[in-house]
């Protein structure tokens, strides 16, 4: 039940957002048109990835709920949050056309 619930969600959100960060990204830098394909993709992608994030934002406050404050005690958790927002943040730097 977790496998489907957080494993499933999570490899199909790595590999959207890996294939986001490297192809996407430096094709889009490269195209000179900017109605172009991988600008529509490049966007599109971008909103896909932060309704993950909505998802994975979630799980996180699920889990400072459950745990209240042994959760910032944890590596891993602290790691999981760090993740999320880098993530966003890249996201929303690249849709509002930051040059980076």
């Amino acid at each position: 039940m977790i496998v489907l619930k957080l494993m499933l969600p999570y490899f199909v959100y790595f590999i959207i957002f890996c294939l986001y960060a490297t192809w996407l990204i430096y094709n889009k830098k490269e195209e000179t048109d900017t109605s172009g394909g991988f600008h529509i993709a490049t966007t599109v992608v971008g909103i896909a990835i932060l309704v993950f994030n909505v998802f994975w934002g979630y799980v996180e406050l699920t889990q400072m709920i459950f745990h209240k404050i042994n959760y910032i005690f944890s590596f891993w958790n602290m790691l999981d949050l760090a993740s999320l927002i880098l993530n966003v943040t890249l996201v929303i730097m690249e849709l509002a056309g930051t040059d980076f």
